[in-house]
């Protein structure tokens, strides 16, 4: 009896032992950067990291923020001798890259044609191609560079599932007097804080699941600012408009450790699940068009 009660077990620990085995190891992420295209090859080898501050040490909150995930860095070269700098952050969806680009983004720049959106400056263009935010830097620029970035951003590997999916908040702002690559897409309090929003990361409340968009506005009288605030539901939109008109009325009695961050006058509405809200130089009529554009 105790000899088969001992087979028996010899079996189980073996069958146990086969199904521990065949367990595969853990996923290892894709390289980010390809060893060579459109006629530029790695010199050496690539660097990389999962620690945001390797990828920029000032804003490594921001980044870990928006959901880096690694990074990666290398130097390539052409025949010719001419040299590019490639730094490419990968992150956790689409929104985090294109958050990230946002911010980055300087009004100076100029667009450029490559996906999924790029902007230049000089020989340094930045652009993001699904959840990959790429900056390069060319030693020198040609008529091809374009191009041959068009060629790199299709060798980038891509996000599977809804985690290539954009944000549609920013799509909401108006165009009628926007001024050119001021839109900030923000999901947390230290890009709402970098970005020097109209109002505190307390009042927009991140806890609630929101997400804010921000673009600058020329008016009759000044630049505006319009800040975009989405919620879960309309409800959550509601209760939070109610905390915001109260932390604007003139004798306001602020929550301890709720600061109060209004600059300038300010108008607001919702629209379901959405918080629209004007500040700045801006007339109560330019702020009611303005507001009105937002649906």
């Amino acid at each position: 009896m105790v000899s088969k009660f001992i087979s028996v077990l010899v079996l189980l620990l073996a069958g146990l032992g086969a199904s521990f085995a065949a367990e595969p190891p853990a996923a290892t992420p894709a390289a980010i950067l390809p060893p060579q295209f459109a006629g530029w090859h790695i010199s050496g080898s690539t660097h990389g990291s999962k620690d945001p501050a390797v990828a920029d040490s000032v804003n490594a909150a921001l980044l870990k923020e928006y959901g880096l995930t690694d990074f990666e860095s290398g130097t390539y070269t052409r025949e010719d001798g001419r040299k590019l700098a490639l730094k490419a952050i990968r992150f956790a969806d689409a929104s985090g890259a294109y958050g990230a680009f946002t911010y980055y983004k300087m009004p100076q720049m100029l667009k450029e044609s490559v996906p999924d959106q790029g902007a230049s400056l000089n020989e340094r263009v930045l652009f993001y191609r699904g959840n990959i935010l790429v900056d390069a830097v060319f030693e020198k620029l040609s008529a091809m560079s374009a191009a041959e970035l068009r060629e790199l951003s299709e060798a980038l590997p891509r996000p599977a599932g809804n985690t290539r999916n954009l944000p549609s908040l920013p799509a909401y702002l108006p165009k009628s007097g926007y001024v050119k690559n001021t839109a900030k897409y923000v999901v947390g309090p230290v890009g709402l804080e970098k970005l020097s929003a109209p109002l505190s990361a307390q009042l927009v409340d991140f806890n609630a699941s929101a997400e804010v968009a921000l673009g600058t506005y020329q008016t009759a009288d000044g630049v505006a600012t319009l800040m975009l605030i989405a919620y879960p539901t309309p409800q959550l939109a509601a209760e939070h408009l109610r905390r915001i008109d109260a932390a604007n009325q003139p004798n306001p009695q602020p929550q301890p450790g709720t600061p109060i961050v209004i600059a300038g006058p300010m108008f607001d509405k919702r629209t379901g699940p959405m918080l629209v809200i004007a500040t700045g130089t801006i007339s109560q009529g330019e702020a009611r068009a303005l507001l009105s554009a937002v649906n």
